[in-house]
């Protein structure tokens, strides 16, 4: 059956084929017989009903079947989880929550990826992890989900940043070096600071 890894044909001694299934979480890998590796097919974004072979061409699955984004291969048409589309290409947009994280398309999926330590903002503008105190501080922002202007609340998990509300959108600021940004007063203090 085409675009199934779980199932192969086996010729018996009487010279009949018959199909014969991998066990649970196994796929046929040809001679080598059923394995751990993952089906070499990938989904066509928006067509449940297709497949990408290994070699690049597209088919489809057979009657009554749809392609499996989570298996990789066809499988009855109730079972399917059919892969959407969310980007393209290798777009690049901010996190909604973190100024240290950011999206990535990859394989037409958003995927969540994470600033290094040195290069620990994205910036917005240039699409890049930069160094925290270069760039534009107005670059890194964040879905204006539950944003009341003005208002300003802690960064969970980093004592020195802290989100304000500005023109209706969360933007992320840091204290001086050596400050920490204090819930109860919201303020950056030396010393004695409420961190979440």
């Amino acid at each position: 059956m085409s675009g199934v890894c779980s199932t192969f044909m086996f010729c018996g001694e009487d010279g009949k084929w018959t199909r014969r299934a991998c066990p649970a979480g196994e796929y046929y890998a040809g001679q080598s017989g059923c394995g751990k590796e993952l089906c070499p097919y990938a989904p066509v974004p928006g067509d449940c009903e297709s497949f990408v072979m290994a070699s690049g061409m597209v088919e489809k699955c057979e009657f009554g079947f749809r392609f499996d984004s989570a298996t990789k291969q066809c499988v009855p048409f109730a079972q399917a989880k059919c892969l959407a589309i969310e980007c393209e290409g290798t777009e690049r947009k901010n996190h909604p929550t973190s100024c240290n994280q950011y999206l990535e398309c990859h394989n037409q999926q958003w995927e969540v990826r994470g600033c290094s330590w040195f290069h620990n903002k994205f910036d917005m503008t240039s699409r890049e992890c930069v160094f925290g105190w270069w760039g534009d501080k107005a670059t890194c922002r964040y879905d204006p989900a539950n944003c009341t202007e003005g208002s300003i609340s802690p960064v969970m998990g980093n004592c020195r940043d802290y989100l304000t509300c500005t023109s209706g959108r969360r933007q992320e600021q840091s204290c001086f070096w050596l400050k920490k940004f204090d819930e109860t007063s919201s303020k950056c203090v030396w010393w004695g600071e409420k961190c979440g």
